[in-house]
């Protein structure tokens, strides 16, 4: 896959939340990973960290798009649902057995133009 952009929030010395993009093509950008830690949930943390990878994809892509599971299965995953849905994704997408039967691939995919 190769080296992924990267940014990591930082709350004094402490690592508190990271997010990686890498390319699903050349027109879209992918959040290949995210991660704000438990605690700290709901403090905006994870959302700064969207908006600062978003201004840096606009750059090279049109559209940004990120993999999780299918809401309904987890309430940690319909959470995470929750929160990509309020940062401005739609749901493109559920591929039941991309990753295996118990944990369905939802697509949620966002325009990065204006």
């Amino acid at each position: 896959m190769g080296e992924l952009d990267y940014w990591v929030a930082y709350i004094e010395d402490d690592a508190v939340g990271f997010i990686a993009l890498s390319e699903s093509s050349s027109d879209c950008g992918e959040i290949h990973s995210m991660g704000v830690k438990k605690e700290l949930h709901g403090r905006g943390i994870g959302r700064s960290l969207v908006e600062e990878l978003e201004d840096s994809a606009r750059e090279s892509y049109s559209l940004l798009q990120v993999k999780t599971v299918n809401e309904g299965h987890y309430d940690e995953y319909d959470r995470t649902n929750a929160f990509y849905k309020a940062m401005g994704f739609y749901k493109l997408e559920v591929f039941p057995d991309l990753w295996d039967s118990w944990n369905p691939c939802l697509i949620w995919v966002k325009s990065l133009k204006d």
